[in-house]
């Protein structure tokens, strides 16, 4: 069952911010160990990496294909904006800019060297991070709750 899936993942994101929370909660000044830096940024590569994967199942449920190509992180992620087959937008657009952050540091995460990564690029996307998942959750949780009627 989708929605079996979309579940597992809101409970995995959940426990993934659960347990950042202390190093996430270091995030206030402007130096940080090199520790609370990888905790970081891995906790937004997961984090992101979670929201493709409800993205995908919830492309399954209004009967699109997951996009292919080159460029398919970011045809997925415009996808929940309404840019789909149907114009369903399912994501609200107003953390459009913040959920882009993001997809943009997953990217980077995942191309370069963990000494490398800079905590201003970091801290403001894990200061917001909370905040972005409840948006995100209930926005989710809407739609899935509207499909059944």
């Amino acid at each position: 069952m989708i929605n079996t899936k979309i579940s597992e993942e809101i409970s995995a994101i959940n426990d993934l911010l659960h347990e950042t929370k202390p190093f996430r909660q270091q995030n206030g000044s402007d130096e940080v160990s090199f520790c609370v830096k990888i905790v970081s940024a891995n906790t937004i590569h997961s984090f992101y990496n979670g929201l493709e994967l409800i993205f995908i199942e919830l492309l399954s449920i209004i009967d699109e294909s997951k996009p292919s190509g080159s460029h398919w992180h970011k045809k997925l992620f415009d996808s929940m904006f309404g840019y789909n087959s149907r114009n369903i937008v399912l994501i609200r657009t107003d953390i459009k800019k913040q959920l882009y952050e993001c997809l943009i540091f997953r990217h980077l995460f995942r191309n370069i060297y963990c000494n490398k990564l800079d905590w201003n690029r970091i801290k403001p996307i894990i200061h917001n991070l909370d905040e972005v998942w409840n948006m995100i959750k209930f926005d989710i949780e809407t739609f899935i709750n509207l499909d059944k009627i």
